[in-house]
């Protein structure tokens, strides 16, 4: 680093207040892109930061597009195997099968309304032992597995969906349903006796062999699970738990009295996934970068590092339990007098952006060499940020195509509010409504105030009311106008 360039950071960072800077809180933003471009409509405001929260948003939302997506053509593909698997067994005596062709039928029951706006098979006709067998899945209750040599006890209390699959209100309809259906089968799958087991492989193999689009299906799947999270799925469609060196991390510090945001920071701290393979593990590496981040850039002289660093850590919660809400079976403008265009500042953390960006690239479910042709939306924020740092200005051009990219972050939140719980977190927690923030940042020498996006997360409390924002480091926000009195 040239000797001015050193001495000028030193001096930024010396100078930084001692106490939190104000905040001023806009409101919420649940589309921020849109909400953005009404805010700048009112030419109020110079700067508008191209906050990295922006892309951890994206990212997540893209993660629950791609995992809907995915379950749902699961869940399609597992309904045409139970129905085939029905279909094979039926008319065979010998105890093996007739176990498999019950499990089949409780399987596709479960799966029914999972497929019911995509599947027009009417649903079986189910004999007293499956209707009861299903009863005690759906119901997530103590019951029975009664499709063994000999019927045995055993508590589908673990069949209770949670995160993503609890909530059908974000439009992927029949999730809780194919989560007891996955539950379901890899109960017996695990437990089946060997000669059973090796007979429902029989006769699965058998129904791929016989319909070449659900041997596709089913091929596709296994190809493109490993790259959402890691985990691959079985013969039958159903998802296999893989390792999670997060959860591993979580469990081995199950005890430990400290607050739930303290923990989350030294996991994310701890876990630094530095070479993801997993859209999975991208978000680890990603919420690994936001907690190390420091702000030493000049743009953050304005604001306390502790606040930055608060904010960085709040990010990095809401990307995580973005995840812990999908992956709980994996576990293991026009006008005319428009306003003075804003200027686009980037936010300084180079590193955080390089792991969104493999995120964004890494988003292809395609087997093999699944990186994605042409160009992202990142590349030229990564590209504008390097002219920043160099202390030169951003081309109109390039300012304006920011500006558009920002007004795009308006993607429908799915699963946003989603309740969801996280090992070794005793309560609750949400991802709460982004909301559009003005923080102070130094531009050149002088404090401005820019434009911004705050994530958080929020914790239920015992009484059942919501705590947050934020975790960690409070980001104060504007003060309130003197009474008049």
């Amino acid at each position: 680093m040239p000797l001015f360039a050193a001495t000028l950071l030193a001096l930024c960072i010396a100078s930084a207040p001692q106490q939190p800077a104000v905040v001023e809180v806009i409101g919420p933003a649940p589309e921020p892109g849109v909400a953005l471009r009404k805010q700048v409509e009112k030419g109020e405001d110079e700067f508008v930061l191209f906050d990295v929260a922006y892309g951890v948003r994206e990212v997540t939302t893209n993660l629950h597009d791609l995992w809907g997506e995915l379950e749902t053509k699961r869940a399609e593909v597992m309904s045409d195997l139970m129905a085939a698997m029905q279909q094979r067994c039926a008319g065979r005596q010998d105890a093996a099968s007739i176990a498999c062709a019950n499990v089949a039928a409780v399987a596709g029951a479960l799966l029914a309304s999972a497929t019911k706006h995509t599947r027009a098979r009417p649903r079986p006709a189910l004999g007293p032992d499956q209707l009861a067998e299903l009863r005690d899945v759906d119901a997530a209750a103590a019951g029975e597995q009664r499709y063994f040599p000999q019927r045995r006890a055993f508590d589908w209390k673990i069949a209770q969906p949670v995160g993503a699959y609890a909530h059908d209100r974000h439009g992927w309809e029949g999730m809780a349903a194919l989560y007891r259906a996955t539950i379901y089968l890899r109960a017996y799958s695990a437990a089946w006796p060997e000669d059973t087991s090796a007979v429902w492989c029989l006769h699965v193999a058998a129904c791929r062999s016989a319909d070449g689009v659900l041997a596709s299906d089913l091929g596709k799947l296994a190809a493109q699970m490993p790259i959402l999270f890691g985990a691959g799925v079985d013969e039958s469609g159903v998802l296999l738990p893989a390792g999670a060196p997060d959860l591993a991390w979580l469990a081995a510090h199950f005890a430990e009295p400290a607050p739930i945001e303290d923990k989350l920071a030294a996991l994310f701290a701890e876990v630094p996934m530095p070479s993801p393979k997993a859209l999975s593990d991208g978000v680890l590496r990603l919420c690994h970068e936001l907690v190390i981040a420091r702000p030493t850039d000049p743009l953050f002289g304005a604001m306390a590092p502790e606040q930055w660093q608060a904010k960085w850590r709040d990010a990095a919660s809401f990307a995580y339990v973005g995840l812990r809400e999908v992956d709980a079976l994996a576990r293991t403008f026009g006008r005319d007098d428009a306003p003075p265009a804003p200027t686009v500042v980037i936010e300084p953390l180079p590193a955080v952006w390089e792991a969104l960006r493999w995120l964004e690239r890494r988003r292809s479910l395609q087997p093999g060499d699944a990186w994605q042709k042409g160009t992202s939306w990142i590349d030229p924020v990564i590209e504008a940020l390097e002219l920043q740092q160099k202390g030169e200005d951003l081309p109109v051009e390039t300012n304006d195509h920011l500006r558009h990219l920002l007004s795009r972050f308006g993607d429908k939140d799915r699963l946003l509010g989603t309740t969801t719980r996280i090992e070794g977190v005793p309560a609750q927690v949400r991802r709460g409504v982004p909301h559009l923030v003005r923080v102070p940042i130094r531009w050149r020498g002088e404090t401005k105030k820019a434009l911004a996006l705050r994530l958080f997360v929020e914790q239920e409390r015992p009484a059942g009311e919501w705590h947050g924002p934020p975790w960690g480091t409070a980001l104060q926000t504007k003060p309130a106008a003197p009474s008049g009195r």
